[in-house]
C-alpha cells in the first residue's frame, strides 16, 4: 500500500494496490517515456514480446508472442485477419495480392445462407466509384448485383464505356 510520489504537486506516483501496480501521472503534464537506445520494449516475463518501440524503426505489436500489426517508412503491415467496424476509406491505390478471389461479403446477416447465396431478392455485392479531381460528387462506375433466388453471379451494371483488354468469357 506504499506510494512512491514524485514532483511539487506528487503527479507522479509509483504504487501496488494488493492486486495491481501503477505508474500514474496525475498531474497535467505528459507522461513520457525516453530513451537513447535502439528500443523500448513491453514484454511478458522475459520470453514474450508484447510490443516494441524501435528508435527510428517503427513499431511491432504482438498477440501470444506473434507479430500482428508493424509500422513501416511506407506504411503499416497487418499479419493476419483485419477487422473494421467502420467504414475503410482508402486515399490511393487499393491493391491486392494474391491468387486468390476478392470476396466482399455482406455481414449484415450472420447467417451463412446469406453470405453469397441463398438470398431473397437483390444485393448489392460491390460497387466501385470515381470521383472527379475536384472530389465533388462520385460517379458509380461499376455495379455488381444480385437479384432473384440465389442466381450467380447477377447483374452487371457499368455506367458509361467499357474497355477490355482481353476476352470476355460467358
Amino acid at each position: 500500500t506504499s506510494k512512491a510520489i514524485f514532483g511539487a504537486g506528487n503527479d507522479l506516483q509509483i504504487y501496488h494496490d494488493g492486486s495491481n501496480s501503477y505508474i500514474n501521472e496525475t498531474g497535467t503534464g505528459v507522461l513520457s517515456i525516453q530513451s537513447d537506445g535502439t528500443e523500448v520494449q513491453i514484454n511478458k516475463g522475459s520470453s514474450e514480446y508484447m510490443a516494441r518501440f524501435i528508435t527510428d524503426a517503427g513499431v511491432k505489436l504482438y498477440y501470444d508472442n506473434a507479430q500482428k500489426f508493424e509500422t513501416t517508412s511506407t506504411g503499416v503491415n497487418v499479419t493476419g485477419v483485419g477487422t473494421f467496424t467502420g467504414n475503410v476509406d482508402v486515399n490511393g491505390l487499393f491493391k491486392v495480392d494474391s491468387p486468390n478471389p476478392i470476396i466482399l461479403l455482406n455481414e449484415s446477416d450472420q447467417t451463412a445462407n446469406n453470405r453469397l447465396w441463398g438470398f431473397q431478392g437483390q444485393q448489392t455485392l460491390l460497387k466501385i466509384r470515381a470521383y472527379p479531381d475536384d472530389l465533388s460528387s462520385a460517379v458509380d462506375v461499376l455495379t455488381f448485383t444480385r437479384t432473384g433466388n440465389a442466381t450467380f453471379p447477377g447483374n452487371v451494371e457499368i455506367d458509361g464505356n467499357l474497355t477490355v483488354d482481353g476476352q470476355i468469357i460467358h
